[in-house]
């Protein structure tokens, strides 16, 4: 996965979220294809929403999707690489 990639998505929520626009960001996270994603993306969806997850409906249903991921594919790792988020 390109870093560009990451760079695009981190833009594109940071500015809905700047504008307060919730509401779009629920919905990106609500298509966001947990299984075709790498760890890497999906662990940028939850930092970069993080400070704002009281105010997202979909993070909480997402980070527990990408809890499942990470058990199955890094199982040693996963409980660390979701710590904080």
């Amino acid at each position: 996965m390109s870093s560009k990639y990451l760079d695009a998505m981190y833009k594109e929520i940071d500015d809905l979220l700047i504008d307060g626009k919730y509401a779009a960001v629920d919905e990106i996270l609500r298509q966001v294809h947990v299984d075709a994603q790498s760890l890497t993306m999906l662990l940028g969806y939850l930092t970069i929403t993080f400070m704002f997850k009281d105010s997202l409906s979909e993070r909480q249903p997402l980070l527990e999707k990408i809890r499942h991921k990470a058990e199955v594919e890094a199982p040693a790792r996963a409980e660390r690489l979701l710590a904080g988020l």
